[in-house]
């Protein structure tokens, strides 16, 4: 507004000096077309003259000077729009680490881990203390000497841990189903996206076998297709506190695991007996396996019951 009230003033100086002069038109007309105007007429007086170029050099002044302060400004936005987004880079969230990625074949490392003498390791210490005095307490009622301990129910996990049978399915050299798959005392049945290819059908085993618990980490949609090009993999390692190394005990798929193994179609089975790895197919191991100890007790227990 300050630089147009200017511009303004200075024109209504030029329009009045012109009109003293009685050619107001052509040298409004000649001062608005062209910035610097030719007043060299000779019929001008000379303090006209003086006071047509002081206008002009005013006006040019002003101009100058508007000119400089638009790009001040342009530069001051600029500068403003480099801080704002050097502010929004500082305050940008921090990206989220990426999820970590389940590694294949650490069932092994875990085996072997297990078979160690202090696996498994208790992290609830208050816990564990809290039962070793109950036991010390109910001991003294019992005749059990003050100073002497009743083992606590961690030493009976450790023994039954000394050695584990551990499942893998393994395809192109990766291992397909991450994790620990081992033997327990869980559910034998499969689950619904395995015992589908198997058209509901489900093992005859007392337990969960470390192979049925290998086929229920198959990824879903795994097609009969992809299983023909599988291999299973069962170890059973056992520390040998004596040699110090751990050994490789015998983990043939039982009877009920083949049927279960030949069925799906997969393609050969490796398994560990007496410190060596043996690779066999489907068929074979089927024509060669042996019913579980499960079920051999559970066949016992059939007459009996009649």
């Amino acid at each position: 507004m300050r630089h147009s009230t200017t511009l303004d003033q200075a024109f209504g100086r030029a329009a009045t000096a012109a009109q003293r002069d009685g050619n107001s038109s052509s040298k409004v007309q000649a001062f608005e077309m062209s910035p610097s105007p030719p007043f060299t007429q000779s019929s001008s007086s000379q303090p006209e003259l003086q006071e047509e170029e002081r206008l002009v050099q005013q006006y040019e002044e002003v101009q100058e000077e508007f000119s400089l302060e638009v790009e001040q400004r342009s530069l001051q936005q600029c500068i403003s729009g480099i801080t704002k987004l050097d502010t929004f880079n500082t305050k940008r969230l921090p990206k989220r680490p990426a999820r970590p990625q389940e590694q294949s074949g650490r069932g092994f490392n875990l085996a072997l881990a297990a078979s160690s003498p202090g696996y498994p390791k208790r992290r609830n210490n208050r816990r564990q203390r809290q039962q070793q005095g109950h036991h010390v307490h109910h001991g003294q009622h019992h005749g059990a000497e003050e100073g002497q301990r009743l083992p606590g129910p961690g030493a009976s996990a450790r023994s039954r841990m000394a050695h584990v049978v551990v499942a893998c399915l393994v395809r192109g050299g990766k291992v397909i189903t991450p994790g620990l798959a081992t033997c327990s005392e869980g559910s034998p049945r499969l689950r619904p996206h395995v015992a589908r290819l198997l058209n509901g059908r489900q093992p005859a085993s007392v337990t969960q076998h470390a192979e049925i618990a290998a086929l229920n980490r198959l990824p879903k949609g795994t097609t009969r297709r992809q299983l023909r090009k599988m291999t299973l993999v069962v170890i059973r390692p056992k520390f040998n506190q004596n040699l110090g190394h751990t050994r490789m005990l015998c983990a043939q798929p039982c009877r009920e695991c083949a049927q279960i193994i030949c069925a799906l179609g997969i393609k050969s089975v490796v398994y560990s007996s007496e410190d060596a790895l043996y690779r066999c197919d489907a068929e074979a191991l089927l024509s060669a396996a042996q019913p579980s100890s499960g079920t051999v007790f559970m066949r016992r227990e059939e007459p009996t019951s009649d």
